[in-house]
């Protein structure tokens, strides 16, 4: 089990994105799957909560396109500021996830190319390795 940031997930899933696009030993691709399967879950509730802040906060809708715009024109500031707040408070969620960390030295058994940055957003899907 891993209790995480939800920001830290959705900061983490272009380079997952990536490591599921990169061959590796069977032990670590199934490992890399399952965090996959179990953030790609936590992210769709995410979008939905997101949506669901956006419906009550937002001024008026077309299809699929939220405003925060009054009839003047003017930004409903309050509103905008409301929906930003809960956002923020949806991103510092803690999340637990049903998955076993992996191992530093699974990233050096794959031919991958990744940034200090990238390296970073996937930070807490490793075993603190003492």
């Amino acid at each position: 089990m891993i209790v995480v940031k939800l920001s830290d997930i959705i900061n983490s899933a272009p380079v997952l994105g990536k490591l599921s696009e990169t061959a590796m030993p069977a032990r670590y691709a199934f490992r890399i799957r399952r965090i996959i399967q179990e953030t790609d879950a936590v992210l769709q509730a995410f979008n939905d909560q997101y949506r669901q802040v956006l419906e009550q906060y937002s001024v008026s809708r077309d299809g699929d396109v939220f405003s925060f715009l009054r009839e003047d024109g003017s930004v409903d500031q309050e509103l905008l500021d409301a929906a930003n707040g809960a956002i923020q408070e949806l991103l510092l969620e803690q999340v637990e996830l049903n998955i076993t960390a992996v191992e530093y030295s699974m990233i050096e058994s794959v031919e991958i190319q990744i940034t200090p940055r990238e390296a970073e957003s996937i930070d807490w899907i490793f075993a603190s390795e003492k």
